[in-house]
């Protein structure tokens, strides 16, 4: 075994625990809120989409055929997934105050702020 094999199978088990981490950390919680729920699915399905993306580089190779050829691989996976984690912590760590100062409005809508951030995974 060549260690690009080892480092990927490392880092797919490592995106492995951390989606079961944060799936788990669901049972710990007293009061289940809307917004935390669903940013904490966001980025287990991010990491799962990460682990996903090991298995392919390492069932199929493509960065051991060639590196243009992975790191293209990379970006058409990489992008949704870091979207996902950065919107999931956009929505945890905002409050509807600050949700106003970033969007300019003064009677913003979570509903609508949520669609603005999520046009980016539309395009994709």
């Amino acid at each position: 075994m060549d260690s690009l094999f080892l480092l990927q199978f490392a880092c797919f088990i490592f995106m492995l625990i951390n989606a079961f981490i944060v799936a788990l950390s669901h049972l710990h919680v007293r009061w289940e809120n809307k917004r935390y729920e669903r940013s904490r699915w966001m980025i287990v399905a991010a990491l799962i989409g990460l682990a996903i993306q090991y298995v392919l580089q390492m069932t199929f190779g493509f960065r051991a055929m060639h590196d243009n050829l992975g790191a293209v691989i990379n970006i058409l996976l990489y992008t949704p997934c870091f979207s996902l984690i950065s919107i999931g912590i956009y929505n945890i760590e905002t409050t509807r105050s600050n949700l106003r100062k970033m969007t300019g409005k003064r009677q913003g809508s979570i509903c609508h702020d949520e669609q603005v951030a999520y046009r980016p995974l539309i395009i994709w």
